[in-house]
């Protein structure tokens, strides 16, 4: 299957306590070009990005489907866990919450991402950036918060 090669790298820097956002890719003469630019347009690219990942994991699946044989697909039923209403619903709800984490602001998913994925400390993270403790904190509560509204939506 054919496979697209990323043609270009996004960054997000601080600057005296600002975000910066940079676009590089190859110049015509080979080396790397690095532009500034603002953030609707690099947010825009993620936001395609992250489209075009979705399209690929569809067409992924899709095409999975089409190669399995009626035997495949009833040995795969058989051999499930779960009933498929509960396995929609976690579906729906891991879609839901992937939605949330991607609409945060760039500053509230790093930091949250950074928290509870990458295990670093509200100290650490607010020390690094440059922020406030209690505003670091408020950014993940508040990310946090908006996850749990989620979960609990699903798990009545």
């Amino acid at each position: 299957m054919y496979k697209e090669e990323k043609v270009y790298a996004r960054r997000i820097m601080q600057k005296g306590g600002e975000e910066h956002y940079f676009i590089s890719f190859n110049g015509l003469t080979g080396g790397v070009v690095e532009i500034e630019v603002e953030a609707d347009v690099y947010n825009a690219i993620r936001e395609h990005e992250l489209l075009e990942a979705r399209i690929a994991r569809s067409d992924r699946l899709h095409i999975e489907r089409l190669s399995l044989s009626d035997e495949e697909i009833d040995l795969r039923a058989s051999c499930s866990h779960g009933t498929t209403e509960k396995k929609v619903l976690l579906d729906l709800c891991l879609n839901e919450i992937a939605e949330a984490i991607d609409s945060m602001s760039a500053t509230q998913r790093r930091r949250f991402l950074l928290h509870r994925i990458s295990g670093k400390t509200l100290k650490k993270i607010a020390s690094k950036e440059g922020a406030p403790f209690s505003t670091v904190q408020y950014c993940v509560k508040q990310a946090e918060k908006k996850l749990c509204e989620i979960y609990k939506k699903f798990s009545d």
